[in-house]
């Protein structure tokens, strides 16, 4: 059933008739061989605006004869644009657009021979492209981040409508780039929507298992940055901090049990809250001791030093707790704190259902060594010959030397200065300090005089205490 289009063609080619050929399906009109596609339809391709009025005459110009030279030999098609006329269609260019001018473009499509038609291997084309690019998003939306995963989606569709618009208007064949399009968003947000899903439950398990060990910042970092931990192990440089209380065996034995936890649980929430605000990990909590590393999981700069200034804050804070109820009602003991700076394996340890991050090396050792040697110095911070040569040496006061289970010779043991000390006590201690080895006579005299001016310094008479047994020793 020809429409006007070609019958106009007919006429205008001066054929009696037309003949329609089956492969590939043709239609000949006089000399002209237009392809058909299989549903016998002419699709049009879209006109420019400015296509239709260079090709359009007004009433008025053939009436006035100036059109003369633009109507010989040309195909005339007589229309009006006027709504009475009823002729005006919708098209994807212009919803009022006058049935005239859409006969005027298959009449021209039929002349320059473009008939759009879809391509024999649609059928194996298209499902082919929507399961590509559903591929495509699906690694989108599981390796990327749905920002960019967004743009480099949207990248990818809009190379696809150029490609098929391309496709399209140089070799009249249709493409279909609305369903690839709209199966590759689909993909994308339920691949991306999942792979959130399961990125916001993996940051909320490791911030479930950091949080209570690390600072918030330190936490924030391990979750936008994994891959600075390594927790299959490595050997790393830590210092080790190990407090104790004083004493805590009796306590448990004079205090009920709902006082014993509740004391507890305040007094490692201050000492763990310490830790943490100098950059600290809780490494465990035994007993009534707590285990910290500094400069694991991550770096830590000055990390012997902020160990010292730490204890230094524990410390303080502990000795306040202690005088306050409920510390005080059970008579807690003062916090004893020992540490040590050296290399040690640091990574998760345990078995598949329980896995523990932490630290294993000699200065891990001697720190928990150190916080037992304050007994016996009558110092509540005792620090190691590791951390000290990492410090800024006007922080720490020497305590000499000490034998260490696990070591063949006697390790120099320090502690941080008091802080009420005057520079002029300090200096005559370091002056005592420095004659114990060439005369120990005159160094127990002047220290004798230092517990004069500071009868509450236990570690001064700790060490005149020690000044035969060093002797004898020869320590």
């Amino acid at each position: 059933m020809p429409g006007l289009a070609a019958e106009a063609l007919r006429l205008a080619s001066g054929a009696s008739s037309y003949l329609i050929e089956g492969e590939p399906p043709t239609l000949a009109v006089g000399s002209r061989r237009v392809a058909l596609s299989r549903d016998g339809l002419l699709r049009l391709v879209p006109v420019a605006p400015w296509r239709h009025a260079a090709r359009t005459l007004s009433a008025v110009e053939v009436l006035g004869g100036r059109t003369e030279e633009r109507l010989a030999g040309a195909l005339v098609l007589l229309g009006g644009s006027a709504p009475e006329l009823g002729g005006l269609r919708k098209t994807p260019r212009d919803p009022l657009t006058p049935s005239v001018q859409i006969h005027a473009d298959a009449v021209e499509q039929m002349v320059a021979g473009r008939v759009p038609r879809t391509l024999a291997a649609a059928p194996i084309v298209q499902p082919l492209t929507v399961l590509v690019i559903g591929a495509f998003a699906v690694v989108l939306g599981a390796a990327l981040s749905p920002g960019i995963g967004t743009a480099i989606l949207i990248a990818a569709v809009a190379l696809l409508w150029i490609g098929g618009i391309a496709v399209s208007g140089l070799a009249d064949r249709l493409v279909d780039p609305l369903t690839p399009s709209i199966a590759a968003v689909l993909v994308f947000a339920v691949t991306a929507g999942t792979a959130y899903s399961l990125t916001r439950r993996q940051e909320a398990l490791v911030r479930h298992r950091l949080e209570q060990h690390l600072a918030p910042a330190v936490v924030r970092r391990i979750v936008e940055q994994p891959d600075l931990v390594k927790l299959n192990g490595e050997w790393r440089e830590v210092t080790a901090l190990f407090t104790d209380i004083e004493g805590f065996t009796a306590t448990t034995h004079r205090a009920g049990a709902e006082e014993l936890v509740a004391t507890l649980d305040q007094y490692f929430e201050g000492v763990a809250g310490m830790v943490i605000k100098h950059g600290g990990m809780i490494d465990k909590i035994v007993g009534d001791a707590v285990h910290a590393l500094f400069n694991a999981p991550l770096d830590l700069e000055d990390h012997p030093q902020r160990a010292i200034e730490c204890a230094i804050a524990i410390q303080a804070w502990s000795e306040g707790f202690r005088r306050r109820d409920p510390a005080a009602a059970i008579e807690l003991g003062r916090t004893r704190i020992g540490i040590e700076t050296g290399p040690a394996v640091v990574g998760d340890v345990g078995i598949r259902s329980k896995l523990d991050y932490t630290a294993h090396g000699d200065a891990v050792n001697m720190a928990a060594r150190l916080e037992a040697c304050n007994e016996e110095l009558g110092s509540a911070i005792c620090v190691g010959p590791g951390t000290a040569a990492r410090c800024d040496a006007g922080l720490l006061r020497p305590l000499g030397q000490l034998a260490v289970r696990g070591r063949a010779e006697a390790i120099s043991v320090f502690e941080p200065w008091p802080s009420d000390a005057p520079p002029a006590w300090r200096e005559a201690y370091l002056a005592a300090y420095a004659m114990l080895d060439c005369d120990a006579a005159r160094a127990a005299m002047l220290l004798q005089k230092l517990m004069v001016e500071r009868p509450l310094d236990l570690a001064v008479r700790r060490l005149a205490e020690r000044l035969p047994s060093m002797r004898k020793s020869g320590l």
